[in-house]
């Protein structure tokens, strides 16, 4: 089991004093409600109670943990640690310090606007069997025709064009030979090799390995840079609409949200006076283009 105690405790200190601070500070309108709860531990007199821990507990992924009462007992000894950081913290006067203000209020404003999300999202309807079935159709890619893929794949990091890329591509014997050439040319890159199922990936990347034999690849232009995939092996492994059920049903959810999302931010833009200033007074955001454009281009086969 990972010791989560000794990873917060020697963590990030300024991300800690963030957390802490957030509350702290606000301890000076005595109007704002205080946790209530039965106590746990005191620090100084400050009270940390059950709700509190049972919320930090939720925050670890502690399914395969054997031992609750524990886990629960370090991150509580977690808990008190950091609020002795805080403590100090608010003794040196940190808590008025322009960086620590800053990254106080963006957390702020990130924990409302999660919260509002959250409350949106209690408005969803849960998707209907006739959705169910309908995504499980429609997606056979996902499902009855699901695969199982093995596959390299080489990612290069760059904001222009690479030139020669794509005959580079054609020549390489292998991704390896590939990546070489990006660690000669100064190149950003990573080499990896993964094993996915087809819900695991874009959609439009799984369309192009279904067409795939082993040995073949494609070159894929992203946000970041570009992407180079090598088919080495994959298997059929079809899924049933009642096992995939409850995966279909969070992915409708996702949807729905995303779209009930786009469509609030879009009304309260048009509600809102919004102002660029500075060099974004001309040059005003524009949206990126959406989802990456596959180029045509695969390294040949291993021998």
């Amino acid at each position: 089991m990972v010791d989560c105690h000794m990873s917060i405790r020697y963590g990030a200190l300024q991300l800690v004093l963030i957390i802490m601070l957030l509350g702290i500070v606000s301890c000076d309108n005595n109007d704002e409600p205080k946790p209530s709860g039965q106590v746990v531990a005191k620090v100084d007199g400050n009270e940390i109670t059950i709700h509190q821990l049972q919320y930090e507990v939720g925050q670890h992924n502690l399914g395969q943990v054997v031992d609750m009462a524990e886990a629960s007992k370090k991150i509580l000894e977690n808990m008190i640690d950091r609020q002795l950081f805080a403590q100090k913290a608010i003794e040196m006067k940190l808590h008025r310090t322009a960086d620590v203000l800053r990254e106080m209020e963006s957390s702020k404003s990130k924990i409302l606007a999660k919260a509002y999300l959250q409350r949106l999202s209690s408005t969803l309807d849960k998707p209907t069997d006739a959705e169910i079935k309908k995504f499980y159709e429609e997606n056979p890619e996902r499902f009855t025709n699901r695969r199982i893929f093995k596959f390299e794949q080489l990612s290069a990091k760059s904001d222009k064009d690479i030139p020669g890329l794509e005959d580079k591509i054609k020549s390489a014997a292998d991704l390896k030979e590939l990546a070489e050439w990006f660690k000669e040319s100064k190149i950003e890159h990573r080499l990896e090799t993964k094993v996915q199922p087809a819900e695991k990936l874009p959609k439009d990347i799984v369309k192009r390995m279904l067409a795939m034999e082993n040995g073949q690849g494609a070159l894929i232009k992203t946000r970041a840079g570009y992407i180079i995939i090598r088919l080495l092996a994959f298997k059929e492994e079809p899924i049933t609409q009642d096992k995939a059920g409850t995966w279909i049903s969070a992915a409708l959810t996702r949807q729905k949200m995303n779209e009930l999302s786009k469509s609030e931010i879009d009304q309260l833009r048009s509600l809102s006076k919004i102002t660029y200033e500075g060099i974004y007074k001309v040059d005003v955001a524009k949206a990126e283009e959406g989802t990456p454009k596959a180029e045509e281009g695969a390294p040949k086969a291993e021998k």
